[in-house]
């Protein structure tokens, strides 16, 4: 939940930081000028990474962040998904859009899974720059954790939904699994959550800091004597 990032000149000139000044070529840690930029997952990179080439995207934001850092079982999609085209809908945003799309039966039950936690993330354009409106209409920067248990319920804004992710047992386990299957190329999902348990208890005492947590398994007898 970090507000400080190295800004390079060319990142500064992206998100219109004027403020920040002169920047040396190699970029500066600086606190962002902007108080939604919270964590890793407001990075421009991040935020353009899942998006279209001209739009936004809450549907891949939002299973970013609820499938890959929370472990939310989302069902896979039918063999044709077609994203909600907005058109020449000059009067909705991208998520009105999307909720009267994805209301239906048919989608409702997994976008459930995903759109509420994407949401939040509408007030960053496609690059990732902050806005206000969204073809000059309000955006409504309000969502939803839903299918942990743990960290359920309805979010204000982007600032709460990274807090109280960052804060999670679940996000700190989902990521230790993630890393270790990455890493040491484990994929026995039976005995996965007992070999990284501990791992997972050292990343959440340590604070979250993903290169402890990296030197922690690589470091450890679990993946020295893998196989």
């Amino acid at each position: 939940t970090t507000t400080a990032f190295v800004v390079r000149p060319e990142t500064a000139s992206l998100l219109r930081w004027s403020s920040v000044g002169a920047l040396p070529p190699e970029g500066k840690v600086l606190e962002a000028p902007e108080p939604s930029r919270v964590g890793v997952l407001t990075h421009p990179l991040v935020m353009a990474l899942h998006a279209h080439e001209n739009d936004s995207n809450p549907v891949a934001r939002g299973h970013f962040v609820s499938g890959k850092l929370l472990c939310v079982e989302v069902p896979p999609p039918p063999d044709v998904v077609v994203f909600p085209d907005r058109g020449n809908e000059a009067n909705k945003t991208l998520r009105q859009v999307i909720e009267q799309v994805h209301s239906v039966k048919a989608c409702a039950g997994c976008h459930a899974l995903m759109d509420p936690f994407g949401f939040p993330f509408e007030i960053f354009d496609a690059i990732g720059r902050l806005r206000g409106t969204d073809r000059g209409l309000p955006i409504d920067e309000s969502g939803a954790i839903t299918g942990t248990k743990e960290i359920d319920g309805p979010v204000e804004n982007v600032h709460t939904l990274v807090t109280r992710v960052a804060g999670s047992a679940r996000a700190h386990t989902c990521f230790t699994e993630r890393a270790f299957k990455y890493i040491a190329g484990e994929v026995d999902e039976d005995t996965l959550a007992c070999r990284t348990e501990g791992f997972a208890r050292a990343f959440a005492g340590g604070g979250g800091r993903i290169p402890d947590l990296f030197v922690e398994i690589v470091s450890s007898e679990t993946f020295l004597r893998r196989r």
